[in-house]
């Protein structure tokens, strides 16, 4: 599998750090707007991309449900207090896991609206163990059937905390397989939710992705996300 290298940074906390060998913050700014934008600029940036994903979900909720020709669709109501539970809790007990799908295209600098949260679940018992422990720890109804179960993307969700967002898990995506999960967690982008650090599949890997996904969302998302990945490189 390819090789990349990978910046980390600080969504909403109280620092903001991006580096990537010693090329620090050139080789994730998206563009000449970014280069000229402080520091502290920067950190505000990044919030700003959750809060907005925060707002356009809960008005996409609304206006979708206000026309009764609509059938019934699950927006995801977004709580910073679970998001930040349930990664305190991922970490505490070492969960290898990468966040995918649109939320990982948020934290990409792609927003757009989501009904779910996706995580692909490294496959071997230890971490099944530890995962469990982590939902269970968290109050997610049935989290002990996840244990010997495998985990599909689609076909396995739980609900979760007081706002009752989805987790869709799953041990392979599309692209990668489980044997492919430890290389792309090794290039993964780690972030900060808050202080609270939590791993992100590459960029590049989630445009690899979503391109075999080959779903009509996908595609749109992939030409958005190329665009981001080629001004990361200029």
């Amino acid at each position: 599998m390819p090789s990349y290298e990978c910046p980390r940074i600080t969504i909403p906390g109280h620092f903001f750090n991006v580096w990537n060998g010693s090329n620090y913050l050139s080789n994730f700014i998206e563009d000449q707007f970014y280069k000229e934008m402080s520091v502290s600029e920067l950190q505000q940036r990044y919030a700003e991309n959750i809060e907005a994903l925060v707002r356009l979900n809960n008005l996409a909720g609304k206006l979708y449900r206000s026309n009764p020709l609509n059938k019934t669709a699950v927006f995801m109501d977004i709580s910073s207090e679970d998001v930040l539970n349930l990664l305190k809790s991922l970490n505490r007990y070492n969960v290898k896991y990468l966040l995918v799908g649109g939320m990982a295209g948020v934290v990409h600098g792609h927003i757009r609206t989501t009904q779910d949260m996706d995580l692909w679940i490294k496959k071997d018992r230890e971490n099944a163990i530890a995962f469990v422990k982590a939902l269970n720890e968290n109050d997610v109804p049935g989290a002990d059937l996840l244990l010997d179960m495998p985990l599909i993307f689609g076909w396995t969700s739980v609900r979760f905390g007081m706002s009752g967002f989805e987790l869709d898990l799953g041990h392979s995506l599309k692209a990668f397989q489980e044997s492919d999960f430890d290389s792309c967690y090794e290039r993964s982008l780690t972030a900060d939710f808050e202080g609270v650090p939590f791993h992100v599949i590459h960029l590049k890997d989630l445009i690899t992705e979503k391109k075999a996904t080959a779903r009509a969302k996908d595609l749109a998302d992939v030409e958005e996300l190329q665009r981001i990945w080629e001004n990361q490189q200029s």
